[in-house]
């Protein structure tokens, strides 16, 4: 019942800078261009930071704190229980508007250096000021290796770059780690793991010659080759090197239909060549006399 009345709280407000919120242990919530993050509990105290400004919080309900430019007052406690963190419910004052581009006199670079900046070669950050020499990177992306296989982190302070190996076997995210496998039902292994196609599109298989017809089977990303037959070259050109290339032509596959057809031609004729040439020779061989036989002993 109370945490309904609590959200009931955060929708109505108390006034136009003070409301009750719910901060969750270790999660930023931005207020009034604030940032906020529940730090921990102590005995008597509750841990808050403001902008990076550290500071503690009586747990006591009538007693409150001044944080980085923010009034706080707690008004509940919930001790972390299984999955579920701590959670603390504040009333906060908002002393001032931050980030409304105007640097108020109650205002300065440590409690809004988003509107009143940072000076001394520093960059003010998530409404901090760091110095901008110690800083490599602000945000991830800003450390990208341009290496699928690494988690680029922007973390610490000041910040730096970290990269982690990509150590899960996960498809399509670009990566093939060690001891990632492609297995045969493609279900079970890591997409990623598939060998390079050797082709995305035809022009990726130009063997230069004009005796083919060059082809890319994008399924299987292999480059496919068949020969020209029957090409009549309808022009020429001289090139600057005085060599002559074909100005067009006209031209048939030649499939492996062909190849069979042509085969079983040549056996065709072999054959014939064959009986033809045993006629010619027996038809002009000359015919032997059968020999007479002579009795001698007949009177």
């Amino acid at each position: 019942m109370r945490r309904l009345l609590y959200i009931l709280l955060v929708v109505l407000g108390c006034s136009s800078y003070a409301a009750t919120y719910e901060l969750r242990n270790h999660e930023l919530i931005s207020i009034s261009g604030k940032t906020f993050e529940l730090s921990g509990m102590g005995t008597k105290d509750v841990y808050v930071e403001v902008d990076g400004q550290f500071g503690k919080v009586s747990s006591a309900s009538n007693s409150s704190t001044s944080i980085n430019g923010a009034l706080m007052r707690v008004l509940d406690i919930y001790e972390p229980f299984g999955d579920n963190p701590l959670i603390v419910y504040f009333d906060i004052n908002i002393e001032f508007v931050c980030g409304d581009g105007v640097c108020a006199s109650s205002e300065n670079s440590v409690s809004c250096c988003t509107d009143c900046g940072c000076g001394n070669e520093s960059t003010c950050f998530s409404n901090q000021c760091y110095n901008s020499a110690a800083n490599e990177c602000f945000i991830d992306s800003e450390c990208d290796d341009g290496n699928s296989c690494t988690i680029d982190k922007c973390s610490d302070v000041p910040f730096k770059c970290s990269y982690e190996s990509v150590v899960e076997c996960n498809s399509n995210d670009g990566c093939c780690p060690d001891g990632c496998a492609l297995v045969t039902n493609y279900i079970d292994g890591d997409l990623d793991c598939l060998p390079a196609p050797d082709c995305e599109s035809d022009s990726d298989c130009n063997d230069g010659s004009d005796a083919t017809i060059d082809t890319c089977m994008l399924s299987l990303g292999e480059c496919n080759y068949e020969f020209v037959v029957n090409s009549e070259i309808i022009g020429t050109v001289v090139n600057d090197d005085n060599s002559l290339s074909n100005l067009a032509i006209k031209s048939k596959s030649f499939t492996e239909k062909d190849f069979v057809g042509i085969a079983i031609l040549v056996w065709i004729v072999f054959f014939v060549s064959i009986i033809i040439k045993n006629y010619i020779t027996n038809d002009v061989k000359p015919k032997k006399e059968k020999s007479k036989h002579i009795n001698i002993n007949k009177k």
